[in-house]
């Protein structure tokens, strides 16, 4: 009897399933039994994620582009930072932590020159994003857990997309650099925020599970001054 009640009503479930997956994945229909292991597992450990508030009214999207201006110096530190995360980000993306732990270093000590190249009063003004930048790039060179591993690199690419924001891409950097969103993955900020360059569409929240999955793409603007300028504008400075 029971059985005779439920069976008319499967197609019909099936299909509001298969709608919400392909719908929250940016078009794309995933295993989700293959899953396990990322973020959005429940059974993975859980970060601090931000409310629904906080995603939408987050400070990163009224970041003042140009706010912060760097040195030549400051700007190619800062192109060194954006080449070892987005090295992260396609490690995360393949399933592995082969070279994180490196790179993660790498990153810090190009931030630290970005930091001495950075006005007292701005870095001031940018603190905990500055902090967090810090705390997750000195996780992410001890971790060896990729479930771990995601999780920091979620925060870090919220506040590394700020200072982004912020400064700009440097203008003479090789590549076109875009932000996503995942939107499915509950334990980083903004239900997973990252930054890549060219295509396709590598999430390094779920990797091969739902390696397109993505709801937002946006072109990060780039710097109101490249390098060559910058150097120029340094020499003047110094011949005074």
């Amino acid at each position: 009897m029971l059985f005779r009640f439920f069976y008319p009503q499967t197609p019909s479930i099936l299909i509001v399933l298969f709608l919400l997956i392909t719908i929250g994945c940016g078009g794309k229909t995933v295993d989700i039994t293959h899953s396990q292991g990322h973020p959005a597992d429940p059974d993975s450990k859980h970060g601090t994620p931000l409310s629904h508030a906080d995603m939408e009214t987050g400070e990163v999207h009224g970041v003042p582009h140009g706010s912060i201006e760097l040195t030549s110096v400051g700007t190619e530190a800062l192109a060194a930072m954006l080449d070892a995360y987005i090295a992260i980000g396609n490690q995360l993306a393949s399933d592995t932590m082969e070279d994180v732990n490196a790179k993660a270093h790498t990153m810090l000590e190009a931030f630290h020159t970005v930091e001495t190249e950075t006005p007292a009063e701005l870095r001031s003004a940018h603190e905990p994003h500055i902090k967090t930048i810090h705390e997750t790039g000195h996780q992410l060179g001890g971790l060896s857990d990729i479930k771990e591993a995601r999780i920091a690199y979620g925060s870090l690419s919220d506040s590394f997309k700020h200072l982004l924001d912020a400064a700009g891409v440097p203008a003479n950097y090789e590549e076109t650099v875009y932000s996503y969103v995942c939107g499915m993955a509950p334990d980083v900020p903004r239900a997973g925020v990252w930054m890549q360059t060219g295509e396709p569409v590598r999430n390094p929240y779920f990797g091969s599970a739902m390696l397109r999955c993505h709801t937002q793409k946006t072109q990060m603007s780039a710097s109101n001054t490249d390098m060559s300028d910058a150097m120029d504008m340094d020499s003047h400075k110094h011949s005074h």
